[in-house]
């Protein structure tokens, strides 16, 4: 029983000898080795190691990065940068580690409490029971760190 526990807890790893495009949901921990164009949303952590390049979004509850983004974070826990790691984007976290000096060009926004808690509550309703690109859920969480970050003022002239 102690096994098959581990085994739940064990990220899905995708390797180094694939290239994928499109959308990945999952209530798992996700552990990338390779490079992805698209958006990637995990219930849980999404670590990629240092040979990935991800063009698109990341939405999770933790990040460890060795490797590189272009897109936009959404995280409700904690980013950590490790050595050799770069973000060219927007950052929407809790809390963020940099272990190394960086190259990044990205501007982070650190939401309210609140906001975070709530967003927090959105995926841990995340299933699996329906595809990402169809699903509210990714709609939702964006939106809900844009309405609520300091950059998303309106201005209005008269």
């Amino acid at each position: 029983m102690k096994n098959s526990t581990k085994q739940e807890d064990a990220p899905i790893l995708i390797p180094d000898d694939n290239y994928l495009e499109g959308y990945i949901k999952s209530t798992k921990s996700i552990r990338l080795e390779c490079n992805f164009n698209g958006t990637i949303l995990s219930k849980k952590k999404v670590i990629l190691d240092s040979a990935s390049f991800v063009t698109g979004d990341i939405i999770c509850e933790n990040l460890i990065l060795s490797g590189r983004i272009k897109g936009n974070v959404f995280c409700v826990g904690r980013i950590t940068m490790n050595e050799g790691s770069i973000i060219e984007g927007k950052v929407y976290t809790s809390a963020i580690t940099s272990l190394t000096e960086t190259d990044s060009d990205f501007v982070i926004q650190i939401p309210k409490k609140k906001t975070l808690e709530k967003i927090r509550q959105y995926l841990n309703g995340v299933s699996t029971d329906i595809g990402l690109s169809k699903d509210v859920i990714l709609t939702t969480i964006r939106e809900s760190f844009y309405e609520n970050s300091f950059a998303h003022k309106k201005i209005q002239m008269n």
